[in-house]
């Protein structure tokens, strides 16, 4: 059986993160991008269900908030992933080497519950 072919290009760079509470308002997990470039996606895999509400989760560089969100939705359990594709277009979405940025949780989803985060960052 051949292996699936990859969508990521030679310079895409892959962040990892975690939420210890993804449902805690102001919850926050900060990276920093080891190269200048594009944020392209985000995924997000939840350790459970969120409650009552979605959860919206905010990416921030150093320049503002980045144009698109991340919606996690109430209907969600365990092992549930969403994700979010950016372009370079996007507002504020660009990088600098070294420099931090982050995604923030409105903690709309009200029940606790961990969660982890992958960041594919497009390095130029």
């Amino acid at each position: 059986m051949p292996l699936a072919e990859s969508r990521m290009s030679a310079n895409a760079i892959v962040l990892c993160g975690r939420y210890s509470d993804v449902s805690a308002a102001s919850a926050t997990t900060y990276f920093a991008a080891p190269e200048a470039g594009y944020i392209k996606e985000i995924h997000i895999a939840r350790d459970g269900a969120l409650g009552t509400g979605n959860n919206v989760l905010t990416l921030t560089t150093q320049a503002g908030a980045v144009g698109a969100t991340l919606t996690m939705a109430t209907a969600g359990a365990a092992g549930d992933t969403d994700s979010l594709e950016l372009s370079k277009a996007e507002a504020n979405n660009y990088v600098a080497a070294g420099e931090g940025f982050w995604l923030v949780s409105d903690g709309g989803g009200v029940t606790s519950g961990a969660a982890n985060v992958v960041v594919v960052l497009e390095a130029y």
